[in-house]
């Protein structure tokens, strides 16, 4: 087994294996700038952007990035960038705008836009839902309601009976449990709940169970494309190590964030892990979900930083559990540590 110093040792530089797919990522709201989107509010997100509250910098996504129009020239940067992946989402919301309703422009859009990228000899990575709900969704509840998993579920059979044929590689959900945190425990995101654990643990239920149906119906179709979920793996190490509140509540933080999800479509059944499973109410959400089991075919990891966590008797609804401050000498423009040897330390 190496470790992360021998990999980058100048003596032993970094290859890539053939067929090694080197790409770029993009989340529909984020670089589109769909002008039905923005101009109908047709998503939860759209909206929520509408309130300078809720964004730091009061700015919005209305034009990101003009994907939308530019998309063709964009693919042809990706080209001479020599990449050769290219992972994007469906637009939930533009292609099912109200109940029962799809938009075929917004289809033949995205079949455009995979023609486009096929034809560059690109790989695709197309993701079925990136944070977006379509409103009429969200404001039934969205991931807490039964109906919001039904027609996830739908809208995967739709995306891959129209698309599929374009279609390298699915995902069905980015990041769950990020959506979770940020939705129902900091509110920072939709619906803007803060501390409501049952919610989360309801919502993650949720996400298990429209992840199992579109994976079952995207397997119906297509019974050889791989298909999976984007996790957001986050290590969690205590300020000091030697601590033995630090590493309680560094390792609580590991299990919820990072082992929830996965172990529960390895078993096809959610466990609520200790400290939660305290509390009957969420006691009562674990069990088996129907077609859950072993309905990954690949591991795919988003990874960007990692979280260096200590005890606090002032964070009592997060556990007692802090973001330390401890200086950070290499950070992005968000703030966050640059520490890629994190990631190699935990799976090499």
């Amino acid at each position: 087994m190496k470790n992360s110093q021998e990999i980058n040792s100048p003596q032993k530089p970094l290859t890539f294996p053939e067929g090694f797919l080197w790409g770029a990522a993009t989340s529909h709201f984020q670089v589109e700038g769909n002008p039905d989107e923005i101009s109908n509010r047709l998503s939860d997100w759209s909206r929520w952007t509408e309130d300078p509250a809720h964004i730091t910098d009061h700015t919005s996504a209305d034009h990101a990035c003009e994907f939308y129009q530019r998309f063709s020239s964009d693919l042809d940067l990706m080209v001479q960038l020599n990449l050769n992946a290219f992972r994007l989402s469906l637009n939930w919301a533009a292609i099912c705008p109200a109940p029962g309703a799809i938009n075929m422009a917004m289809i033949d859009y995205y079949r455009q836009l995979l023609q486009e990228t096929k034809k560059r000899n690109i790989k695709t990575f197309v993701t079925l839902f990136h944070f977006c709900l379509p409103n009429w969704l969200a404001e039934k509840g969205g991931w807490l309601s039964d109906e919001t998993v039904i027609e996830f579920g739908k809208f995967a059979e739709l995306a891959c009976r129209q698309l599929g044929n374009l279609v390298d590689f699915w995902q069905t959900i980015n990041e769950p449990m990020s959506y979770v945190y940020h939705g129902f425990i900091v509110g920072t995101w939709p619906p803007g709940l803060k501390n409501k654990y049952l919610e989360a643990f309801k919502a993650i239920r949720g996400f298990l169970a429209g992840h199992a149906l579109a994976y079952r119906a995207i397997r119906s179709i297509d019974a050889k494309v791989q298909i999976s979920y984007a996790m957001h793996w986050q290590p969690f190490i205590g300020r000091n190590k030697s601590n033995p509140f630090d590493f309680f509540v560094a390792r609580c933080r590991n299990i919820v964030f990072n082992h929830i999800f996965p172990n529960a479509i390895q078993s096809g059944s959610l466990a609520i892990p200790f400290p939660f499973n305290l509390y009957k109410e969420l006691r009562e959400l674990a069990g088996p979900i129907a077609h859950l089991k072993d309905s990954a075919d690949y591991l795919a990891i988003n990874y960007y930083t990692r979280d260096i966590c200590e005890f606090s008797w002032n964070a009592p609804s997060l556990f007692f559990g802090v973001r330390s401050e401890v200086h950070r000498p290499v950070v992005n423009a968000l703030g966050w540590e640059v520490f890629p040897s994190e990631m190699l330390d935990q799976y090499i």
